[in-house]
């Protein structure tokens, strides 16, 4: 199992969880985000997180930045 999927069915379970408790999917999803900040911050530090969040937010269209191709 690559780790897309490992995360994809923990997100899965996260979605099914916040529904039984009557929390909004789109919230779950941003504390979810907020959870994997903190997270990332505590264990690669502010300028790799601040990096790849850049990365990621500059590619929200889905187009590939060609000039920046990373492995994932």
């Amino acid at each position: 199992m690559d780790k897309y999927t490992l995360v994809d069915a923990a997100i899965e379970q996260a979605l099914e969880g916040a529904a039984q408790q009557g929390i909004d999917s789109g919230e779950a999803i941003e504390a979810l985000i907020v959870s994997a900040i903190q997270r990332s911050l505590s264990l690669r530090g502010e300028a790799s997180t601040r990096q790849f969040l850049e990365f990621e937010l500059s590619n929200l269209a889905g187009e590939v930045d060609l000039d920046f191709i990373r492995s994932r």
